[in-house]
């Protein structure tokens, strides 16, 4: 009697953990739509090797992180989600894998920021200045109020899900899900020409530190961070004017996420914090003097759409006070050799 007893007991409780289990995965199986994801990374002219989606609830909590590997397929992903309204962001790479950035603040997405890394290593640093290394390629989009509703496809309902996959494959469906997204470039071209009488006296390049620019992006906002930093670059590219072989212009480009705020112009530029443009030039002497010259270029920038959806901040100035003669006895003349800046290792914390 007592083995019967056990039995019954035994058969119970194995119905009720095999009824919580099939409850279980009636839950997860069926309460989640399959959402198709694809995007266009022609704007942005990048070619990622991963890509991240992150999703957000109503209140901007992040509630799944995606990565795939990137590919040329229709669709190129899926992820599985509850009904619910959805603000999805997806850009290139994995964090904190792009070159010379990381993503802060990812679990919420009114904090959601690219920001600028510590360079390891800086010629003659200013002092009390934050250095941030020269950013690599960053293009995100932004999807608002994405809605996963009822009426579509639950994810096990293959037969169903099968029509509306061949239908995005074809080309007939391209309104379902996160399809063709298209992320834009979030980093700005900084180009600077700059005018300078009596270049021959200069050896090449020049040592810059572009100063009180942002060190950041903000998603959200789609504004920059409005902490100063410095990035320091040369220039080279040394050009005479025609007919002297005295003065001339020097160029370069380079990557900065751009001025501090917004991003098109210098509205938000703190008073105190003027965009200046620092730079050591090294004569041709015998001692290898060293020629310091700072112009403020806040008003000087032009700000220019490019076709990747970021900006070019475009300077182009003559610096007024020209470079001193070579002292008699000395290397004068035209010299083009490259200079071996001493490096100098500063411990740099960005806050």
């Amino acid at each position: 009697m007592k083995s019967v007893k056990a039995i019954f007991t035994i058969c119970m409780l194995s119905l009720f953990i095999n009824s919580c289990c099939r409850e279980s995965q009636y839950d997860i199986y069926f309460g989640d739509r399959r959402i198709p994801i694809s995007a266009d990374w022609s704007i942005s002219g990048l070619n990622p090797q991963n890509v991240t989606v992150l999703f957000y609830d109503e209140l901007g909590t992040l509630v799944l992180k995606h990565i795939y590997e990137n590919n040329s397929n229709p669709i190129q992903s899926y992820v599985d989600l509850p009904q619910g309204i959805y603000t999805v962001v997806l850009f290139n790479e994995i964090p904190d894998q792009a070159d010379n950035t990381e993503i802060e603040n990812i679990n919420d997405f009114f904090q959601l920021t690219c920001k600028g890394i510590t360079p390891a290593k800086v010629s003659l640093p200013i002092s009390g200045d934050t250095y941030v290394s020269t950013p690599g390629e960053f293009a995100s989009v932004i999807v608002d109020n994405f809605k996963v509703t009822e009426e579509m496809v639950i994810y096990s309902d293959k037969e169903s899900w099968q029509k509306i996959e061949k239908k995005i494959i074809s080309g007939e469906l391209t309104d379902y899900g996160l399809l063709n997204l298209k992320p834009l470039e979030r980093i700005c071209n900084f180009i600077v020409k700059l005018h300078v009488d009596n270049l021959c006296n200069a050896r090449m390049p020049v040592l810059v530190n572009l100063r009180n620019m942002s060190g950041s992006y903000i998603l959200s906002t789609d504004k920059d961070g409005t902490t100063p930093v410095t990035y320091q670059f040369t220039m080279n590219n040394r050009i005479f004017d025609s007919g002297s072989n005295l003065n001339g212009s020097v160029s370069t480009s380079t990557r900065v996420f751009g001025v501090m705020g917004t991003r098109d112009s210098i509205t938000a530029q703190p008073a105190d914090k003027p965009i200046l443009l620092d730079m050591r030039f090294m004569l041709n002497d015998k001692a290898g003097t060293i020629v310091y010259r700072e112009i403020d270029i806040t008003h000087s920038i032009e700000f220019e759409k490019n076709e990747q959806g970021s900006y070019n901040l475009i300077v182009d100035l003559s610096m007024d006070t020209p470079l001193p003669p070579i002292d008699d006895g000395s290397d004068a003349g035209f010299n083009s050799d490259l200079i071996n800046w001493n490096i100098v290792y500063v411990p740099i914390v960005i806050k």
